[in-house]
């Protein structure tokens, strides 16, 4: 049987300072909590914990403010 495991393509200190800033993030908003696999996920995809952080903040970001567009349409339809 083969390990399911998928290679680890980013260092652990990415991993550390990712997990650091999220930690920062998540404490003032929990709803933009992530968890290690999601992070591992980032860093695989962008590589280092500086991209990672910001495509992270910028899908957040889109989060809210969709959001707000869809509560701001339902008010005017409603």
């Amino acid at each position: 049987m083969s390990d399911q495991t998928p290679p680890t393509s980013f260092s652990e200190a990415d991993l550390k300072d990712l997990k650091e800033r999220m930690r920062l993030i998540a404490d003032a908003d929990p709803n933009q909590y992530h968890n290690e696999l999601s992070l591992k996920r980032y860093l695989r995809a962008f590589k280092t914990a500086d991209a990672a952080f910001q495509v992270l903040l910028c899908t957040n970001f889109k989060r809210e403010y969709l959001s707000l567009q869809l509560e701001m349409i339902n008010n005017t339809i409603f």
